[in-house]
């Protein structure tokens, strides 16, 4: 295995990933909440939930691979050259 400086330097990489996540939860739940009790603007908080719903479930999972698989595979690349 080829020794890589970015595993080492970015340890705790996953962090950010899980700040997002979790940020897009609370995105959420407050849209979610706005949308039941706020009538008069209905449409832009089902907006709300579906971005934060995209969020969720197609841009962090994205982000979670080029992190971990995507950005060292590159890195391996371009030390190897």
């Amino acid at each position: 295995m080829i020794w890589n400086p970015f595993y080492i330097l970015n340890y705790e990489g996953a962090d950010i990933v899980i700040a997002t996540h979790a940020l897009s939860f609370s995105f959420l739940i407050i849209s979610t909440m706005l949308c039941i009790f706020d009538k008069m603007r209905r449409d832009t908080w089902v907006l709300s939930i579906i971005l934060a719903l995209v969020m969720m479930f197609i841009a962090t999972p994205i982000l979670l691979f080029l992190y971990f698989f995507g950005i060292p595979f590159i890195l391996e690349a371009c030390l190897s050259l």
